[in-house]
C-alpha cells in the first residue's frame, strides 16, 4: 500500500493515513497538500478499509491478500474483485479463443450486451475490443 498514490496528486495514501492517525483535520491535510480534496482523503480511508477488510485471519495469524487492485469507475472506487462479481472475466487478459468467439458472435448479429454476458465481461470491454478490431466505431463524446 505504501506506493499507492491518490489520482495524479503524487501523494501516497500512507502519507494521508499517517496524518489522519496523528489527528489532523481535513482542513489541515488540504493545507499541507493543496492538491488534495476531501474526496481524496475519504478515498484514502476507503482503500485502507478495503485492504484491512481483505485480510484473512487463519489460526491467529493475519495474512494479507496476495494481490489487490482497485478501479475508479463511474465515480465509484471499487476493487477488481468486486467488479468481477458481475463480470467474472473483467480485467482478465483476452486470449485468442475469446477474440475469435467475440468476432464470430458479433458478425452473427449478437448484441453487445449478449456477447458481454456470454464472455462474462463488461459491455465497455466488449465495445473496446470490437473497436480494436475495427468492427465498430468509437462513441463520439459531446
Amino acid at each position: 500500500m505504501a506506493d499507492v498514490q491518490i489520482r495524479d496528486t503524487n501523494v501516497k495514501i500512507t502519507d494521508i493515513l499517517k496524518l489522519i492517525g496523528n489527528g489532523y483535520t481535513y482542513e489541515q491535510i488540504t493545507l499541507k497538500y493543496p492538491q488534495m480534496t476531501h474526496a481524496d482523503i475519504m478515498l484514502s480511508a476507503k482503500v485502507a478499509e478495503e485492504i484491512i477488510g481483505s485480510m484473512v485471519k487463519m489460526h491467529g495469524n493475519i495474512i494479507p491478500a496476495l494481490k489487490m487492485e482497485f478501479i475508479f469507475k463511474n465515480n465509484i472506487f471499487k476493487s477488481i474483485e468486486e467488479l468481477q462479481k458481475t463480470n467474472p472475466r473483467a480485467f482478465a487478459k483476452w486470449n485468442q479463443a475469446e477474440d475469435n468467439n467475440l468476432v464470430s458472435m458479433y458478425k452473427s448479429g449478437k448484441e453487445v450486451k449478449e456477447i458481454a454476458d456470454v464472455l462474462e465481461r463488461s459491455i465497455g470491454s466488449i465495445r473496446a475490443r470490437l473497436e480494436k478490431f475495427g468492427l465498430i466505431q468509437p462513441i463520439q463524446s459531446k
